[in-house]
């Protein structure tokens, strides 16, 4: 059983000072190099006071799960809170609150399950926020960083950001990493932590549309930045314009129930994952984004970068596999196919896996990221067709289909069927013969 602490107005306004302002219990700050006076920090300003900045404390635990209790020095030793639980932070970001929103609901999920180590999460100027605890506390198990914000951070020393060294193990997710300036990316592109993950390659999430579509919206929010002010106003189209930063807290939410929908793959960039780089997972296997990250047993000395695919709406969870069709055609026929699988625990949709010319003795292969945790295979259906009706007097043979999962490289033999008619779903059994992951 642990904690959850929501960190609330983390929001450090500027005010024009001297080189160094100090504040009894928190320590001196400067406006000199590298804090300020740089090309991506032009402005020389000093922190506001503790009292200005007036952080909050609304503590969740598992007896008030509903409601917070806010808790300072004074209130703590009345409240919930007890040294011998595990504890957890969350900060939000610029433009969030503590007291509403996703960070309750992000603390209601997680009362459920008890970390082992003291954990921050941050998102966005939250993950910066993380990392300065980290520094001033070296004894941080563990700082998960939700698309750390850009603008200020990137490309700037470690001691201004997020970086490795600010916890035993630092996990981040990153959906919104295009160039800010050009494309109003809000999350840094920069490897920050130990493990890095990038679904969807990092810059753009299904289901969000492309900020190119927002022009005018970004233009305000430029100007808006420009003159150094952050407190926008949250509207229906603003959270649009924000939507790849803000799901970055969205699937670790998600993770914290559905674990296994959130993969990552190790490769080279989001071009060779998606060409089957990094399938099926390694000896040392795959990290889990998101909560369970921590439960990740390679080796994270160096960062590791890893990638996934998700959903364009809730669920977000997704499943990868490798399909590996023989089929052949009496003549070279123009057609789609596209596959199912049906698992003892259910059934996904119809997904495509070839479209063009289908030829005599063919091996078609693709990867599909599944919505369904479908668990062990039973059968798979198979279904193709084309635009050409003339296609039609030709069936196609299956020969047999090959399914690998992708987290432990459980391979699944289907048997073949001679004639598959057009525009007909079949059904294909499976052989008897399973093999796990050492199979060849």
């Amino acid at each position: 059983m642990f904690y959850v602490l929501g960190l609330i107005s983390f929001l450090v306004p500027f005010v024009q000072a001297l080189k160094e302002i100090c504040y009894e219990g928190t320590g001196c700050f400067e406006n000199s190099f590298p804090w300020a006076g740089t090309e991506a920090r032009p402005e020389r300003s000093l922190s506001w006071a503790p009292e200005q900045v007036n952080t909050r404390f609304l503590l969740f635990t598992k007896d008030n799960p509903d409601h917070f209790q806010e808790i300072n020095s004074s209130t703590i030793f009345q409240s919930h809170f007890q040294t011998t639980r595990k504890t957890r932070f969350v900060i939000h970001g610029y433009t969030d609150s503590g007291d509403k929103g996703w960070v309750p609901d992000m603390c209601k999920d997680e009362l459920g399950y008890s970390p082992s180590l003291v954990h921050i999460i941050g998102h966005s100027l939250g993950a910066h926020a993380a990392g300065e605890a980290g520094k001033q506390m070296p004894s941080i198990g563990r700082i998960t960083g939700l698309d750390p914000a850009q603008p200020y951070f990137q490309n700037n020393p470690t001691d201004l950001r997020l970086d490795p060294t600010d916890a035993r193990l630092v996990d981040v997710i990153h959906t919104d990493t295009a160039p800010f300036d050009s494309s109003l990316g809000l999350g840094i592109n920069q490897l920050v932590g130990h493990l890095d993950f990038f679904p969807n390659g990092g810059i753009q999430m299904p289901g969000c549309k492309h900020k190119e579509n927002y022009n005018s919206e970004i233009d305000k929010v430029l100007q808006e930045v420009s003159r150094g002010n952050w407190t926008l106003n949250i509207s229906e189209e603003y959270n649009k314009l924000v939507c790849n930063h803000l799901r970055s807290y969205k699937y670790y939410m998600e993770s914290i129930i559905t674990p296994d929908g959130f993969i990552g793959f190790p490769a080279s960039s989001y071009l060779s994952f998606s060409s089957g780089d990094g399938f099926p997972c390694p000896a040392d296997g795959c990290p889990l984004m998101g909560h369970y990250a921590d439960s990740f047993s390679g080796a994270t000395e160096i960062s590791r970068v890893f990638y996934l695919n998700t959903g364009d709406s809730l669920p977000f969870a997704r499943w990868r596999y490798q399909v590996t069709v023989h089929i052949s055609a009496p003549v070279s026929v123009l057609g789609l196919v596209r596959l199912s699988l049906l698992g003892i625990n259910g059934k996904t949709k119809m997904h495509q896996i070839f479209s063009g010319w289908i030829q005599p003795k063919q091996t078609v292969t693709a990867f599909i990221d599944v919505e369904t945790k479908v668990g062990r295979l039973k059968s798979v259906d198979f279904i193709w067709s084309s635009r050409n009706v003339k296609n039609y007097k030709h069936p196609l043979e299956v020969k047999s289909v090959t399914v690998e999962y992708g987290r432990d490289g459980t391979r699944y033999y289907f048997c073949g069927i001679r004639t598959a008619g057009p525009r007909t779903r079949h059904i294909i059994p499976l052989c008897n013969r399973t093999a796990g992951p050492k199979d060849p």
